[in-house]
This record gives structure tokens, sequence and C-alpha cells, in this order.
């Protein structure tokens, strides 16, 4: 039976194996042999290998060459020979490269006839005529860039045809403009030509209609002039001022009885005034007037502070 070994650390007593303490009754008589902590924990040896940084540069691995393998190319029309498995039942049969390969069914698109590029064409064109520049002597090259440039100088004739749209074209324009020029001028005269617009009037409504001589200062016509089936209305108005007065003149077989009659007496009563002048009898009441020629009836209705003389005068002038 071996005796345990202790060791002593700081005046305690450990087991060497176990590492832990001993209690005082199991401490080793003089016979029973001790160690020390140091002798236990020895220090780590240094390692007795070479480092790699001491190993020599110079020495070079020694270098194997690998061995040439020459592979042997499968010939032609021939297939490499595949370990056929038991699990498949089937394998396709190799293509027979001896036939020739059938024929594929023409279709439209192989009809069409195949065509060069248009680039290709150009190019081609241009080196041609390059080739065949320098071919040409300098007497050629120049009896050709004439005869280019006479074919390119239009002749009389079609110089000639050239300018006929063009002559065609501004007599169009010219046509054109003057109509528009007669157009606004008849605007013009229909709108700012009092007696011409009247007339116009007259013939649309059948009535022999006129513009009066005589107008009041300070008045002008309103256009356009007013008219319906047998009856024309001229409006005046005041330049001024809110004052209007209306001439109407109305197809009708009346005498000058029947205008007293039907129109001033039921108006005014006997208040009215009468005058006879140039073979009229024209009736004059308040600011109006009524009187009858060659079968047009006249009357004048005014909202203006018109006298009696230019009453007269206006149904004078008509």
């Amino acid at each position: 039976m071996t005796t345990p070994k202790t060791v002593r650390i700081k005046d305690r007593l450990y087991d060497a194996t176990t590492g832990l303490p001993v209690s005082e009754s199991d401490k080793p008589n003089k016979s029973r042999p001790t160690t020390s902590a140091t002798t236990v924990h020895s220090r780590t040896q240094r390692a007795q290998t070479l480092r790699k940084r001491t190993v020599k540069k110079n020495v070079a691995a020694p270098v194997v060459k690998p061995q040439s393998v020459v592979k042997s190319r499968p010939q032609p029309g021939r297939h490499m020979d595949i370990a056929r498995s038991k699990k498949i039942s089937r394998f396709a049969d190799h293509p027979n490269t001896d036939t020739k390969p059938a024929a594929k069914p023409q279709s439209k698109s192989d009809d069409i006839p195949a065509r060069d590029h248009p680039s290709a064409v150009k190019a081609a064109q241009i080196a041609k005529t390059r080739k065949a520049v320098a071919n040409q002597t300098a007497k050629q090259v120049k009896d050709s860039a004439i005869t280019r440039a006479i074919d390119a100088t239009p002749t009389k004739k079609q110089a000639h045809q050239s300018k006929k749209p063009k002559t065609k074209s501004r007599r169009q324009l010219w046509i054109v403009a003057a109509l528009g020029l007669v157009l606004v001028i008849s605007l013009a005269i229909f709108f700012y030509t009092p007696s011409l617009s009247v007339d116009i009037a007259s013939a649309r409504a059948g009535v022999n209609a006129t513009y009066p001589k005589y107008i009041p200062a300070g008045y002008r016509l309103k256009q356009p002039v007013e008219y319906q089936d047998g009856k024309v209305s001229l409006h005046f108005k005041s330049t001024s001022s809110p004052d209007k007065f209306t001439i109407h003149q109305e197809r009708n077989s009346w005498d000058s009885s029947a205008v007293l009659d039907s129109i001033v007496r039921p108006a005014t009563g006997d208040n009215y005034m009468t005058t006879q002048e140039q073979g009229l009898t024209i009736y004059l009441f308040g600011e109006h007037a009524a009187w009858v020629n060659a079968g047009v009836l006249y009357t004048i209705d005014s909202s203006a502070t018109l006298s009696g003389e230019q009453l007269r005068r206006i149904a004078t002038s008509l």
C-alpha cells in the first residue's frame, strides 16, 4: 500500500492527487513523505522544435512534374460508349451521320429570294464609282462633270412648266384678294351709305321707300334698316342725347281723308294742324305727322322735341 502524498502551501496540507485540504487529524507523520508545491507545479519547458522563420528560404520544395495524359479523341461519326443502366428500359437511337438530312418542306418565306442590305448595295456602288473614276483620265473626268452639269440644268420648257403653278397660285391669290375687297366695300356701303341700305330694304319689302334729304342736325340713321313685307322703318337717333324719331313707310291705298279719320283723329281728336305743300296734305299733331303719297302711307313717331317746321321739312324731303 502506497502512502498518499501531500503538498504544503502556507503551513497547510493539501492532497497532491485530489487537491483537497488535509485535516489536522490526517497530518502525515515524520515517516510520511511530503512534496513541495514548487516540485509539483514545475515550469513549462521551451519548445524544442524549429520555428518556421528559422527555416532557410533558399530551400525549395521539390517540384513534381505531372504526368502527361494523352486522351484519345473519338473519331467523327462515332459516339462514346455509355454505361447502360438496368433501370432505363429504352435508349434513343443514335443519329445516322452517314445519310443526308431530310429536306425541309418549303414554306412561303423560303420562296422569297435573299436580298442584299441597302447599306451594302450603296457601299458597292460607291466602290464601283470610285474604281471607275480612278481608271479614267483627267479629260474623261472633266467631260463627265460637264455632262452631269448640263443634265442637271433645267431646259426652258421645264422652267416654264415649273413657273406655271406659281403663276397660277399668284393669280388665285389676286382673285381671292379682289373678291374680299369687293365684299368689304359692299358691306361698308350697305352699313354706312343710308340711301343704298334703304333701297335694298325697299326692294326686299316691296315698298317704294326713300331716304329723306333733310335730317335735323345731330341725328343719324341707325343701321341696319328694319323692313318687313310691305313696310320699311327708318330709325334716327341723336348723337348727344337719348332723343330719337322713326319714319315708317308702308304700302297703302288710302287717301288724305282716310288718314285723317283712321290715324289723326283717333290719336289727338281735333287737336291737329293741316299743311299743304307740293301737292301733299300733311297732318301735324303734337310731335307726330302723317300723310299719304302715291300709294305709300308715311308716319313720323318722335320722342324728341321736333318742331312743326322740322316735321314739315322731313315730310317734303321724302
